[in-house]
């Protein structure tokens, strides 16, 4: 078997992985604070199989592509204004802190919402914090600072919690916006420069038109290489043929 053909194989396990973040990135172009995802890949060498080249030339008879990682780009998205007053998003460096079952989460997705006992909540139910824990609201007459003072009647009643981290994010990316710290000695920052806007979400900061040009880049990639693993196999199937 030509050893080419795993060089292709690894072209299009590439394109396999560039093709399902981009998937996401599409699926998720309408959620609010969503954060795109995107890969690293490497060069990976084989080693040196060439006869009659010296050692100290180190040529490899081929040459791997992987994916190294994959990562959240956090770059800010677009506010776009909505007439909810319990809509909000963050302006700069900096994510809302929301209690869950199983822990402290963190997130962009400000399209809150109160519950029946006038706590300010998530879309899935965890109570968004405060400085003293989660905020109850006595009605929707309220308003938000940039700050993040939250005003009834004139009055600060409290302040929604927007903090940070000292970059890379210490972050594992999960599911309905909400990212988890995987650092426990990170420490949260409370955010001095993002500001909070009442009646705004911040749309997801994936484009549209630039992840499906890259899908149909990516699938004409993938579509190469296939090619050329099945070239390699017509090729072994011939010298088994004149071999025989």
């Amino acid at each position: 078997m030509d050893r080419g053909i795993y060089v292709a194989a690894s072209g299009g396990l590439y394109s396999q992985d560039r093709m399902a973040s981009m998937s996401n990135n599409i699926a998720n172009i309408n959620v609010p604070g969503f954060k795109k995802d995107r890969e690293v890949f490497i060069f990976q060498e084989g080693k040196p199989q060439l006869q009659g080249v010296s050692p100290e030339m180190n040529i490899p008879a081929q040459v791997f592509v992987k994916t190294s990682i994959v990562f959240t780009d956090f770059t800010q998205g677009a506010l776009k204004a909505t007439k909810e007053p319990h809509d909000m998003a963050i302006k700069g460096d900096g994510f809302f802190v929301v209690n869950t079952k199983d822990g402290t989460r963190y997130t962009r997705k400000g399209d809150f919402k109160v519950d029946g006992t006038g706590r300010l909540i998530t879309q899935d139910g965890n109570a968004v914090q405060g400085q003293d824990g989660d905020i109850t609201l006595i009605g929707r007459d309220f308003l938000v600072g940039a700050n993040g003072d939250i005003l009834e009647d004139g009055q600060v009643v409290d302040r929604i919690r927007v903090v940070t981290f000292e970059k890379p994010y210490p972050f594992i990316k999960l599911g309905a916006g909400y990212y988890e710290s995987t650092n426990d000695n990170a420490k949260e920052i409370e955010s001095e420069d993002a500001e909070v806007h009442q009646f705004n979400l911040e749309v997801s900061n994936a484009s549209a038109i630039q992840e499906m040009v890259a899908m149909i880049s990516g699938m004409r990639s993938y579509e190469a290489n296939v090619k050329l693993i099945q070239n390699f196999d017509k090729m072994t199937e011939m010298s088994i043929s004149v071999a025989k």
